[in-house]
């Protein structure tokens, strides 16, 4: 087995690491790949896996980010350290670099990741210290208002899937205003079984939105 103990800064366009390799990180040591810097606070190792830079995140979002956004090709051990993400000018359509803010996916949902550090002349950011898995990282404007899309509408495989681009309660209503569930969420893509529910219409709402959903048997 292959193993790369990393002492200093490595700088890439795209990372992979071959099955049955693995990439150890040391503690305290800056990793880049196209200017996302990781910097764990334990070692931390890659395993069978690719990092790519894309122009959007392949998990929904909901708002928009930076052309920048680094993909996992599937979701890492447990990370724990800062972020950084090195960007250019243009890359933000808004430019309104003063509210940036680093967003997290760990296979599961969206987190959102406060900044220690937002140089916007230098156009440098870094995180404070978090513990999770990484599947994509990116950042955004946070400019843009609360959104809930119903993914795959009608409903016709028992399955409603649904995005929110906030953290929210989310509650779904019968037509005739009765709650059947309802979940705190944070921002990201959810799926929910739904195969008892008779056909028809119902509610599905969140931050104050409201969408319509088709069931059909």
């Amino acid at each position: 087995m292959f193993v790369a103990l990393l002492n200093n800064t490595v700088f890439s366009q795209e990372l992979t690491v071959l099955s049955g390799t693995s990439l150890n990180i040391n503690s305290g040591t800056p990793f880049s790949v196209s200017g996302l810097v990781l910097t764990p606070a334990a070692d931390f190792t890659l395993n069978n896996i690719s990092i790519s830079k894309n122009l959007k995140a392949t998990n929904y979002i909901g708002h928009s980010t930076i052309t920048r956004v680094y993909t996992f090709s599937h979701t890492s051990n447990p990370f724990t350290g800062v972020a950084g993400i090195q960007y250019q000018a243009q890359e933000l359509s808004s430019g309104n670099y003063a509210n940036l803010k680093m967003e997290l996916h760990n296979g599961n949902h969206w987190l959102a990741l406060p900044l220690s550090t937002n140089d916007v002349s230098a156009h440098t950011t870094q995180s404070h210290q978090f513990s999770q898995s990484l599947n994509e990282i990116t950042l955004t404007d946070n400019l843009f208002p609360p959104s809930l899309t119903i993914l795959g509408n009608p409903v016709s495989n028992g399955v409603l899937k649904f995005a929110i681009n906030t953290a929210s309660e989310v509650r779904f209503y019968s037509f005739n205003g009765l709650l059947l569930w309802s979940k705190q969420y944070v921002a990201g893509t959810y799926t929910v079984q739904v195969p008892n529910l008779a056909s028809g219409t119902y509610l599905l709402k969140a931050n104050q939105l409201s969408q319509t959903v088709l069931i059909i048997k």
